[in-house]
């Protein structure tokens, strides 16, 4: 049986069962249980007390009523309570509540848990961060007392430092160790967040509050000042043989260790950044980084140079944005070539059209005996005879034949050849030049990799990958998934960490760039000398990284808030379609910004949820709806066990529409009041209709300035549940007698991040009054656009729709859950016009408006439009 490792964080224990008639629910905005850091004046406070419905009529005081984008659940009843404070200095709070003046207060901390909120008055002034690190580090080790680099970042009021420190070199096959103390953040901090080693290839998140305690090496560490501002650690790796992380001190200060596993003394760097938003924090610090590497790491070029960007843009596409299905969960490690093919069948009968097939681990020739997984190693590049009878280069053949939808199949491999390295009494030991190296005894928390290895030597390595990818792609292969990379570090001798650590590194990078440009995925890589010798650069096509060891999105959301910065698309792993979690990780999936694949048991799948993820293209292909930011934790100081919604923010450009999913990753149904600025990257002089994908519920056209509970929107979310919510501009013009319109197009309807089913948008205007929105679409579906003048206007007279340039009036409707919402049917429209039209990658559709005062009732507008749609 295949070896599987996921590492599952500890859940708060879920609480007592209270009866219906007993239980309680409040939240409140400023949120209780988080930081707000604020500027001072008014402070709005708005709360929301949930009870059982029965209670609804004792004598509760209610106040003014946010929009509500989810329903209350069934057995409950919600009142608001609002108020506003004069404040200048910072506090913490917590609610009391009664149901009537005789009746004792009851505290929501002691009913629920929650802890106390936190409001701090913060400043945008620059001069608020002290240009001496001193300043913010008030017990700075002497010994960093010395000439330190300092930057300036006035646009991002951000200021940086470099710190560097001498580390004597091996003794032999000792490597040097050394450590020192940096101080302690701020003097004193509110609240920290790490990105830690959970293992020697993984990264994870840590939080805490005012003590600084890590079970792990962090590479990235930051604290919430008392003043609000942020002041970020990152230790930089990978551009010499010493590996550096932070610990914490008794104290709570941060200091860094370090290891030199070079002969000779070298240096150790750490990147440190102060300034008042955390994300401009973390991206300056990352910059920094690369600047100071880019000039001091003499290997970068040479490695570089091979790396010229050569990906054409439909190369990008299929790899980027075409789904994917690997074998691994859904067949396991006994692959054979006939059961692919039987996998294959079972998709194309549910109507799945896969772009990217990914054979995992087992279809390699290994030296099995009686070794264990991870002892074996790689006897031959052709595949076992077992599972692929007549070889590799048959079987995809076959596929290609057989599948036509899909363009690239990519094999598993792990960066050593297998997980145990190359047989050395197989053909490899006679055509390269090997080594044998030790592996360190597993932690039994980690894959039990330990012992010894053989493995291609320094010098061969290059031609190894050459001859093995050469293979491959004469086999038809284009695409491979490199696994066991962190493996490296896991070698006892430093010697042998030094030469062959950034030898395979480079060699894989180099060559699977040649052989295959893009299409390549790298897992178990988070190695800190990984993550910033292969990754750091930014001036190449990104790489496919796995992003987290745990396909549960909390870990996925807060590794990415420094993986965005890297030159990675992540990949938040594979997932069934037909389990519990289903919807659940299929969301996450959608707001990652990366590579969506899914692993089903062959005839086991939710065709619905597969559509919510992708759309069909008029020339027959599956795509991912993508967006264009990566999507990562908008609260990094917030605990896995703070009974909080976890919220990931992205972001996307054609439609300049912010996203915001949530999950409930708690133990109880959460109630919570979001704000719109929740929402990344949200413009404070727009207007914004924000749609709930799990509902379709549409709010009202919302101003983002102030803070009005207009601006707020209630969320209800039981165990396990989710939503993803989109905003969308509203393009606002001026027309005759009509006064004010606000159009926004809404992209694909029914589809997680449907907002990415547009290529382009644009909105204009004529001088007859006319207004042409015009948008091509990356797939059909159900086009949505906001009109909010739609009531008053006639679907054939003064609003048309056109698709390729044929008129689809008949397919289009108002929305039957809102009347400023249209819905134009593409896919029922295609069907009547592809036979006269070119088949296409993209869909382009105009929508015509004539503004004019026209009345016309909201159930004669549904009656019309009732009689023309049904034309199925």
């Amino acid at each position: 049986m295949p070896y599987i490792l996921i590492n599952i964080n500890l859940a708060k224990p879920a609480p007592p069962k209270v009866p219906d008639h007993l239980e309680v629910r409040l939240q409140s905005y400023p949120a209780l249980g988080e930081v707000a850091v604020l500027r001072g004046g008014d402070v709005p406070f708005l709360a929301v007390l949930e009870i059982p419905k029965f209670r609804a009529d004792e004598s509760w005081e209610s106040g003014k009523e946010p929009q509500t984008i989810h329903a209350k659940p069934p057995h409950l009843t919600r009142f608001y309570f609002d108020a506003s404070f004069s404040i200048s200095t910072s506090f913490r709070f917590s609610f009391l509540f009664r149901s009537g003046r005789n009746e004792a207060w009851r505290s929501i901390r002691d009913k629920q848990g929650l802890e106390d909120g936190q409001i701090i008055i913060g400043s945008t002034n620059p001069s608020n961060i002290d240009h001496l690190l001193g300043g913010i580090i008030p017990d700075l080790n002497p010994a960093c007392d010395r000439p330190i680099d300092t930057n300036i970042d006035q646009t991002l009021n951000v200021r940086s430092w470099m710190l560097r420190a001498t580390i004597s070199g091996a003794d032999g096959e000792s490597a040097a160790f050394d450590s020192f103390d940096i101080g302690t953040a701020w003097g004193s901090f509110l609240k920290w967040f790490a990105l830690v080693r959970l293992s020697p290839y993984w990264i994870a998140p840590r939080q805490g509050k005012s003590q600084f305690t890590l079970d792990k090496d962090a590479i990235l560490c930051s604290f919430l000042g008392p003043q609000g501002n942020h002041l970020v650690f990152l230790a930089v790796n990978g551009w010499n043989e010493v590996l550096s992380g932070f610990r914490s001190a008794p104290d709570g200060a941060i200091t860094v260790h370090a290891r030199n596993d070079g002969s000779s003394q070298s240096t150790l760097a750490v990147v440190i950044a102060a300034g008042d938003d955390f994300e401009a924090v973390v991206a300056t610090a990352v910059r920094y980084a690369r600047s100071f590497v880019a000039q001091v790491n003499n290997d970068w070029d040479s490695v570089a140079a091979p790396l010229a960007d050569t990906s054409r843009h439909q190369d990008m596409e299929d790899w980027y944005d075409g789904l994917g299905y690997c074998t691994w969960n859904a067949i396991g490690q006994d692959v054979t070539g006939e059961k692919i093919l039987s996998a294959l069948s079972k998709l194309e009968k549910s109507n799945i059209n896969i772009t990217n097939l990914i054979i995992d681990d087992g279809w390699q020739s290994t030296d099995n005996g009686e070794k264990g997984q991870f002892q074996r190693g790689m006897v031959a590049f052709q595949a076992n005879r077992d599972g692929f009878p007549s070889g590799l280069k048959p079987t995809v053949s076959l596929i290609r034949e057989k599948h036509p939808n899909i363009r690239h199949i990519a094999v598993w491999h792990a960066l050593l050849g297998y997980w145990g390295g190359i047989s050395p009494n197989g053909e490899f030991a006679s055509k390269y030049k090997t080594v044998e190296v030790v592996r360190e005894d597993a932690d039994p928390r980690n894959l039990p990799e330990g012992g010894r290895m053989t493995v291609v030597a320094k010098e061969d390595i290059l031609r190894f990958y050459d001859n093995f990818y050469q293979f491959l792609s004469d086999a038809g292969i284009d695409a491979v998934k490199t696994d066991a990379q962190g493996i490296v570090d896991t070698w006892i001798s430093p010697s042998v960490r030094a030469e062959l650590t950034p030898s395979y590194l480079d060699a894989w990078t180099i060559c699977s760039h040649r052989h295959f440009g893009i299409r390549a995925v790298s897992c178990i890589s988070q190695t800190p000398q990984a993550l910033f010798r292969c990754y750091l650069r930014k001036d190449q096509s990104r790489t496919v990284v796995q992003n987290s060891d745990n396909f549960f999105p909390e870990i996925n959301a807060h590794n990415s808030i420094l993986t965005q910065h890297l030159n990675i698309l992540p990949d938040w792993d594979m997932f069934q379609t037909v389990n519990q979690y289903a919807g659940f990780h299929a969301a996450a999936r959608c707001i990652s910004g990366g590579t969506i694949y899914i692993t089903d048991i062959p005839g086991k799948h939710d065709t619905d949820l597969v559509r919510e993820m992708t759309g069909s293209t008029p020339d027959g292909k599956t795509v991912v709806l993508r967006l264009s930011s990566i999507g990562k934790s908008v609260q990094p100081y917030s605990r896995y066990k703070d009974d909080l919604l976890l919220k990931l923010g992205a972001y996307y450009g054609p439609l300049r529409s912010p996203v915001l999913a949530i999950f409930n990753i708690s133990t109880r149904p959460l109630t919570e009041l979001l704000p719109f600025s929740s929402f990344p990257n949200i413009e404070s002089t727009k207007s914004y209709v924000v749609r709930a994908h799990s509902t379709g519920t549409v709010s009202v056209p919302t101003e983002t300035e102030g803070s009005s509970s207009s601006a707020i929107f209630t969320s209800s979310l039981n165990v396990r549940g989710y939503d993803i919510f989109t905003a969308y501009p509203l393009q606002m013009f001026t027309v005759g007698t009509c006064g004010q319109i606000g159009i926004s197009n809404m992209g694909l309807l029914g589809k997680m991040t449907g907002c990415a089913g547009v290529i382009s948008s644009s909105i204009e205007r004529y001088p007859n009054q006319r207004i042409l929105l015009t948008t091509e679409l990356k797939a059909l579906g159900t086009l949505g656009v906001y009109i909010t003048l739609l009531p008053g206007l006639v679907i054939g007279d003064s609003l048309s729709v056109s698709l390729f340039g044929h008129c689809v009036d008949t397919f289009t409707r108002v929305s039957t859950t809102n009347t400023c919402m249209l819905e134009v049917n593409l896919e029922l429209a295609w069907r009547r016009v592809s036979t006269i039209c070119q088949k296409n990658a993209s869909v382009q559709v105009l929508v015509s408006i004539q503004c004019q005062p026209v009345k016309l009732s909201l159930a004669s507008t549904q009656d019309v439009l009732s009689t023309t749609y049904n034309l199925e």
